[in-house]
Order: C-alpha cells, then sequence, then structure tokens
C-alpha cells in the first residue's frame, strides 16, 4: 500500500492538473459534460434512446459531404456580420463575436431574413454556452426561437442541429429527462434523413450520458459502434475524441489494462500526438495499477509542462505586442512628414510599455513558480508528518495488541486447563465458568478496539449467507432472555413479515451490532422496565429493526456524539456506570459497511430507541443455512483427544527452546509442555542465540515470541536462517499481530507455523507435536541421503520445495489434482517425487498436498474470507466438509467452525 506522501502527491497533483487542463476547442461539437447533481431520468425513455441510437449507428450511410443547413447570401451586409461573429468565435474572442452577431440579428429581424435569423440565434445560443458554461441554461431560448424558425422554413438538418444543442444543453445541467426527450426527437427525424456527423454526434453524446450514469459497460458498447461509424465517415477527430472518453470512462470503471489500450488506440488515430498530452492522462493510469514511482515520473512532466506553459504563454504576449507595433509603424509610414516627430513618440512609448509588459510578466512568472515550489514542499512536509503518524499509529496499535493479547492468553489457557479437572465441585464449576466466559467477552472487546483503530476496519468484505430472519432473531432474543429475566426486565420481540422470510445476512456484523443495543438496553433498564426488539419491513427494499427500552434515556447534548468512537457522556451519573464508547462506534461503522444506517432517538425520563435500517436482500434460491455454526458458543475448551495423547512423547522426549520476555507467560509454557518435552527458557533472541552456541545438541523445535527487548522475533529468524545448521530447527512464532503482513514477513524469513494469541493448551500442543513430527521425518530421510556437499544440496532442495509448493498451490482448488497430476507437472517418475517430497519435507506426497490444502483453507479462514466451513472445505479441494473439518482440528487444534 503507498504511503501517505505518495497518496497526498497524487492528489494534489491531480487537483492542480485538473485545474489546469487546457480547455476543449469552442467550435468542438463533441461532449465534454461536468460533474453536475442529476435530476433524475425516466428509464423507459433511456432504453428507447438506447434503440434509436443503435439502429441509427448500424444503420448504412453515403460518403458525407460537408453539412450546411442553409445558403450563405455572399455580399449581404448581414451575412458578412454573421461571418465575423464566426471568425471572432473560432478564435475565442467572445466580446467580438457578440457584437457582430448581435448587428447580424438585427439586419435580419428588420430586413425579414429568417434564415439569417435563425443562423444568428445559433452563433447567440453556442457563445452564450462558453461564456456562461452549459450548466446554466442562458443558450436554452436562443437554441428554441432557431429550432421554432427551422420548423416553419422546414430545414431539417438545421432541426436536428437545434435538437441536439438543446439536448446537449441539458445535459451538462444535468436535467437528463429533457436531455432524453430531445435526444428521441433528434434520432427519429435522423432516422428519416440521411445526415451521418449528426448521427455520429448524437452516438457521442449518449454514449457521455450513460457513462455519466455509472453504466460504463453500456456506455463502451455504444461508442464502440460510434468509433466504427465515425471511422466509417472519415471523422478521425471524432474517433480520437471517443478514444480520450474510453480512457477516462475506464479509468473511473478502475480498469488499468483497458485504460490503456484506448490511449494505444488514441496513438494509432493520431500519429502525430503530443507527447506532453499523455503526461496527465498517463499519471493517472499509473497511479491506477499502483506503479508510484512510474505516476510520479508523469506528474513531474505535467509539473514542468505547467512551467513551460507559463512561458509560452508570456512569449505570445511579446509576440502579439511586437506584431502590433509593426502594423502600427506600416500605418505611420504612409502619414506626412508633418507627423513624423509623433511617429518617433508614439514609437517610444510603446516601447516602454512593451519593456513594462515584459518586466511585469516575468515577474508574474516567477512569482507563480515559487507559490507552486512552496505549496508543494507544503505538501511534501505535510506529507512527512501524516507519514510519520501513520507509523506511530501502527507501531501503537502493534504494542497495544501484544499488551493486551498477552495476559488474555495467561488468563484463558490456565482456565482452559482447570476447566478439564475433574474434582472441582458444581459451584466451583459455575464460577469458573463464568470467568472464561468473561475472559472471552474481554478478548471480543481487545478484537472490537483493535479492529477500530486499524486501517483494516474499511477494508472488510461483508460475508453474507441464506438466513431464516425469525429463527436468527429469536436466537439473539433467547440469549438474553436469562439475563433480562435476572433482573427482572421485560425481554421481547415484536416481528411483522413473515415468519418464513428469509434474506441475505452478514450473521457475524449483525449479531454484533443487536447483541450491542440489546446489551445496551438492558443495562441502562431498571428493574420493572421493558425492552423490545421489533423487525418490520421500511418503504422499498429496505428492513427496520427497532431496539426500544424504557429507561431513563440519553442527555440531548450526549446524543449527537454516541456514535463517535471513545465517546464519554458528560452527564456525571452516566459517566459513572462505565463504558468506553466502543460498541456504539463499532456498531455504527458495522452498519454503514453493510448499506445501512444506525440511528438514535431519545427523551430523558422516558427511554431510548435506537433503529437500523438495512437493504431487503431477500433469498428466494437457496434454503437458509441452520444456525447452530454461528449462533451456538461452546461452553468451554474440549479435553485433548486421545489421538493427541497417545502421540505426544514421554518426560523425556524431544528438547524444545522457549524464548519469550514475559515471566509468566514463560512459566505457563514450561508447565504445560514439560510434561511431555524437554523445556529450556531464554528471555530473548539474544539469550536464545547464546543457548543455541553452547549446546551440545540442538533443540528439536524453538518457540519463540514475535515482540521482545534486545533481539526480536524477526531478528531471531533472520540469526537462524545465516547459520547452516540453525536453519533446520523447525519455528513456531507466537504472536499478537493478527495482519496478513505481519505472517507474510516471518514466512518470508523462515517460520513452519504461527499461533495467535490468545491460544489455548490444546491448540498449542497441536502445533508442536506437528512440527516435531514433520522435523523427525525429514531427518530420516536426510540421513539417508546424506551428502558431504550438505549446504548445496539443502538450497538446492530448497528451491526445488519452493517450485513444488506453487504448483501445489495453483491447483488447490480442483479436487481432482492428486500426487500423479504435480509428478507430471515436474517431469518426474512417481517413485523418485516420492523419495525427494518425503527429504525435503519430511511428509509423504500424499501429506503434502493434504498439508497444502489445510494452510489454504486456514489463511481463508484467517482473513475472514468464507462464510462457512463448507465453503473452506471446497476452496481447499476437498469433496467430505467432514473430513475437512476432522482433518483441521487435528493439524491446528482448532475446529474450523471457530474462525467462521
Amino acid at each position: 500500500m503507498p504511503s501517505l506522501y505518495w497518496k497526498l502527491c497524487f492528489v494534489a497533483g491531480g487537483l492542480i492538473l485538473s485545474c489546469c487542463r487546457p480547455a476543449v476547442a469552442q467550435d468542438s461539437i463533441y461532449t465534454h459534460w461536468p460533474t453536475v447533481i442529476p435530476t433524475g431520468y425516466d428509464s423507459a425513455k433511456s432504453l428507447q434512446l438506447w434503440f434509436l441510437v443503435d439502429e441509427l449507428l448500424a444503420k448504412p450511410t453515403a460518403i458525407p459531404v460537408e453539412e450546411q443547413p442553409s445558403a450563405i447570401d455572399a455580399g449581404d451586409p448581414g451575412w458578412d456580420q454573421y461571418e465575423r461573429a464566426r471568425e471572432f468565435f473560432n478564435r475565442q474572442q467572445y466580446k467580438e463575436a457578440s457584437e457582430a452577431v448581435d448587428k447580424a440579428l438585427d439586419f435580419a429581424r428588420e430586413n425579414g431574413e429568417p434564415i439569417l435569423e435563425m443562423r444568428a440565434l445559433e452563433m447567440v445560443g453556442m457563445i452564450s454556452r462558453e461564456v456562461f458554461l452549459g450548466s446554466s441554461l442562458k443558450a436554452v431560448p436562443y437554441h428554441e426561437q432557431a429550432l421554432s424558425i427551422a420548423q416553419q422554413l422546414r430545414d431539417t438538418l438545421f432541426m436536428v442541429r437545434q435538437l441536439l444543442a438543446l439536448a446537449d444543453n441539458y445535459g451538462q445541467a444535468g436535467q437528463y429527462e429533457r436531455f432524453l426527450d430531445y435526444g428521441i426527437q433528434a434520432a427519429r427525424l435522423l432516422g428519416r434523413f440521411d445526415v451521418p456527423a449528426q448521427r455520429a454526434r448524437l452516438g457521442n453524446m449518449f454514449g457521455a450520458f450513460l457513462s455519466d450514469q455509472g453504466d460504463f459497460k453500456k456506455s463502451e458498447q455504444i461508442i464502440g459502434k460510434t468509433i466504427a461509424f465515425a471511422r466509417k465517415i472519415g471523422d478521425t477527430g471524432l474517433v480520437k475524441h471517443l478514444f480520450w472518453q474510453l480512457f477516462w470512462s475506464r479509468i473511473e470503471m478502475r480498469d488499468a489494462d483497458l485504460a490503456a489500450a484506448a490511449i494505444d488506440s488514441i496513438r494509432v488515430v493520431d500519429p502525430g500526438l503530443n507527447y506532453n498530452e499523455l503526461h496527465e492522462p498517463l499519471y493517472q493510469l499509473e497511479k491506477l495499477r499502483g506503479h508510484r514511482d512510474a505516476a510520479f515520473y508523469y506528474l513531474e512532466r505535467a509539473y514542468r509542462n505547467l512551467g513551460n506553459s507559463y512561458e509560452r504563454r508570456s512569449a505570445e504576449q511579446l509576440a502579439g505586442w511586437e506584431t502590433r507595433l509593426r502594423t502600427r509603424e506600416k500605418e505611420l509610414q504612409i502619414e506626412t512628414e508633418k507627423r513624423v516627430r509623433n511617429i518617433l513618440l508614439w514609437l517610444t512609448i510603446l516601447i516602454s510599455a512593451l519593456l513594462l509588459v515584459s518586466i511585469a510578466a516575468w515577474y508574474l512568472q516567477r512569482r507563480a513558480k515559487e507559490q507552486i515550489t512552496l505549496q508543494k514542499q507544503l505538501i511534501e512536509d505535510q506529507a512527512e508528518t501524516l507519514r510519520h503518524l501513520d507509523e506511530l499509529k501502527s507501531r501503537f496499535f502493534a504494542n497495544v495488541s501484544h499488551e493486551l493479547r498477552t495476559p488474555l492468553t495467561l488468563m484463558l489457557g490456565p482456565l482452559e486447563t482447570l476447566s478439564q479437572n475433574g474434582q472441582l465441585n458444581p459451584q466451583g464449576k459455575q464460577m469458573l465458568a463464568m470467568v472464561m466466559r468473561n475472559g472471552r467477552q474481554l478478548h471480543e472487546r481487545v478484537n472490537e478496539l483493535l479492529l477500530l483503530g486499524s486501517p483494516e476496519m474499511t477494508d472488510q468484505e461483508l460475508h453474507e449467507q441464506p438466513t431464516n430472519l425469525f429463527d436468527f432473531m429469536s436466537a439473539i432474543t433467547d440469549n438474553f432472555g436469562p439475563g433480562a429475566a435476572q433482573q427482572n426486565t421485560s425481554l421481547r420481540m415484536e416481528f411483522e413479515p413473515e415468519r418464513s422470510l428469509a434474506l441475505w445476512i452478514d450473521r457475524t456484523k449483525m449479531l454484533k451490532i443487536l447483541n450491542n443495543l440489546l446489551s445496551n438496553a438492558l443495562k441502562f433498564t431498571p428493574a420493572g422496565g421493558e425492552v423490545v426488539l421489533q423487525v418490520c419491513p421500511y418503504g422499498q427494499g429496505y428492513l427496520h429493526i427497532r431496539v426500544r427500552d424504557s429507561g431513563r434515556g440519553i442527555p440531548p447534548e450526549d446524543l449527537p456524539h454516541i456514535f463517535e468512537l471513545y465517546f464519554q457522556s458528560r452527564d456525571p451519573d452516566v459517566k459513572a456506570e462505565g463504558g468506553a464508547g466502543i460498541g456504539l462506534a463499532l456498531s455504527s461503522e458495522l452498519a454503514r459497511l453493510m448499506g445501512g444506517a444506525l440511528q438514535a432517538e431519545s427523551e430523558p425520563g422516558k427511554g431510548s430507541l435506537f433503529t437500523l435500517d438495512l437493504p431487503l436482500k431477500e433469498c428466494v434460491t437457496e434454503d437458509p443455512i441452520p444456525l447452530s455454526a454461528n449462533l451456538e458458543q461452546s461452553a468451554g475448551r474440549r479435553a485433548l483427544p486421545d489421538t493427541l495423547q497417545a502421540t505426544l512423547p514421554a518426560g523425556e522426549g524431544a528438547e524444545l527452546l522457549i524464548v519469550e520476555d514475559n515471566t509468566d507467560l514463560q512459566s505457563f509454557l514450561r508447565t504445560v509442555l514439560s510434561p511431555f518435552y524437554r523445556v529450556s527458557v531464554a528471555g530473548d533472541g539474544k539469550e536464545a542465540i547464546k543457548l543455541l552456541k553452547k549446546a551440545e545438541k540442538q533443540p528439536d523445535l524453538i518457540i519463540t515470541d514475535l515482540m521482545m527487548p534486545v533481539m526480536d522475533g524477526y531478528q531471531l529468524l533472520e540469526k537462524l536462517q545465516d547459520h547452516s545448521v540453525w536453519r533446520t530447527i523447525p519455528v513456531i512464532l507466537l504472536t499478537a499481530r493478527a495482519g496478513s503482513d505481519d505472517r507474510l514477513q516471518a514466512f518470508r524469513i523462515g517460520i513452519d507455523d504461527y499461533i495467535l494469541k490468545p491460544f489455548g493448551v490444546e491448540e498449542l500442543l497441536v502445533r508442536v507435536e506437528n512440527a516435531l513430527r514433520n522435523q523427525s521425518v525429514r531427518r530420516e530421510w536426510g540421513d539417508t541421503f546424506a551428502t558431504d556437499n550438505g549446504s548445496a544440496v539443502l538450497s538446492a532442495d530448497e528451491s526445488w520445495l519452493e517450485e513444488v509448493t506453487r504448483l501445489t498451490r495453483h491447483h488447490l482448488d480442483s479436487s481432482q489434482f492428486n500426487v500423479d497430476l504435480l509428478a507430471d507437472l515436474l517431469g518426474m517418475k512417481r517413485t523418485a517425487f516420492y523419495q525427494r517430497i518425503r527429504q525435503t519435507s519430511g511428509l509423504s506426497a500424499n501429506q503434502f498436498i493434504q498439508e497444502m490444502r489445510l494452510q489454504k483453507a486456514r489463511e481463508m479462514l484467517e482473513a475472514g474470507k468464507l462464510r462457512s466451513v463448507k465453503d473452506a472445505a471446497e476452496a481447499a479441494g476437498f469433496r467430505s466438509t467432514d473430513y475437512f473439518s476432522r482433518l483441521f482440528r487435528q493439524r491446528y487444534g482448532k475446529s474450523p467452525a471457530e474462525y467462521v
């Protein structure tokens, strides 16, 4: 992900370039619609215009000629003024053009020339559009008057031009209903008269309309057909413009490959294209691709072009003054000798003025460059500050994660061990279950806190499942029933829809929201009060979920802020009851991610009402998935499986080295592992290196924490990988960092497995035993195939194993993938492949493929990309969900359902 520095540079560059982008040629008929607030449109009319335009573009046409709607009476004073207005307009001299066309219009009306009046009105409309911009609609009355005269004269071509001008004007103003009306009228006329250029213009306008509505697929279809039609009639200027329109549309679609293809097409259409015109588009393209260096390169070129543009403008001003000077000199040469002195005087004045203008232009240019440099430096400084703050924030949450998850491990791990003690009396078991339940609740609150403060919150995906809404709401209400009864509070549900209604719901997010709302309602409702969960449809396509209580309500000054993170009430009574200001903030953010909104109403002394509005996504094609896999929670960890107890070694078994700076966690790990293994402990990575150097026999397994003083887990892993003997020792990483970047970094350096804090006893023992078993097989095969050149063989084996892993992961989604296919892909015989895979990995060929499938399932489950255990099994290539769940628990000590 690019740093905030690059993001700010790119955003600032885009803003500056968009402000300084050259204007489109004023006499262009091509559509460039601005961003406006649309007023809505009739989809039926849009579909009607679609068919009309599609038919026009497919209809054959003759070779086009220059289209002149009406004859021009050369030599007529009115027409002369009109021609002067056209020349001024093409040179963007709108004031002079307006004066000339006003004279032409007055002449036409005084002398009864409707054709000239019609043309002059059209010119007035064009000038108004350029001066006041299209969204002002100041040009509309002139085009309407011109259209009325054209209808009286039955001038079809001119009628089409005015209809398209009106449609384009309303489209730029965002009044799409009027755009469609005029577009349909123009299309019908074009269907009866062969006017190729206007057909192409209508196709261009309709493509821009579809793109403006966000319907990029249909827009590309129309633009593609318009391009083909424009090529047929030889309008290369329109072809180039349409490809530019495709490019910016594809940038909006975030499709870099198609955008690049559009630029390639522009280069083919216009071989003489000025490369400077491509700097801004290429900057946008490379930014979309994530190539920040290339994007910054084009951004710098665009800035440079901007500076050159200022220099060119100054030079053009100087050239204009020189031209006027020479013209004036020629005029003065015709005058008599009596005015020679005046000529010299005026010449001196003009030269002085020219010098002053030059100095002023140079000064303004220099000042503009200094301002740009200053702004750029300011942006860079701000970006550096934000980058530093981002780093501090990331480091803070990493430290907080470590400091919170480690104590949770020391709470939940020993509690799990105690829960398996059969000597506890019923009261002790009840109290232990209460402590474990609250410990897990604390774990959930820690996860919410870290999630809200991390960038990953906005990157979450929805994992919706077909769910019976009544059963889901009933299960949630039943979960809070005992607590409500204990505090003598009435809790009931009012469900208005059909009880068979099935919806697509992200159960995890919905459960978090409703748990927060109901727990808050019960918390602030006194004994004898009432809490009601209401479910009812809301408007068209929305679901209305309300949680109403009869508590004391929320103070009016607090109500606007209750969804803010970490907000604490200013009311001393409310503040005394606690609360971290996390639950409602998380609920509001989750509602937004689900496409809905969470709102609150309250009246002091009468209670509060929280309303959750969500899109109603009815499920009609799939049966609802039962709730047990998502809503039921286990009472505690189960005892170790018999198969695991049987495979664990005796107390004098493998040698383990624990690297952990927390003395309590050291003690816990020693207590859990010492009955099965010989355990040594180091306080940090540096101490672990000293023990390894002194040890006569290297440990069979290293278990290390990630965050430690002196030498952390990453540094220790790098030291191990640099040593020819230590690099073969399997390593299990204990980490509180749940981010994918941290896991990938550890795997790149070289670990065999990792365990997220907090973890249970069973999970720890299963991971340790699996790592030792694989290492034992690797050693057996390593002794069998030992050679003198051990380091070279090890390097070759690692490279070969990486290639096997890559090929295997590429084909894991297929349940047909097997050992024979993998051996064929590697070009090896089955027997040779079996021997080498066991030698390098410690696993049989089938076990290796199975391990890769389980790893893929675990990664996708931890990333939250799967909605159910069945999805995880299918993604990893398992046909049987039960078989997959059994293998997963044997490998990782946790059921896949615990991740969902």
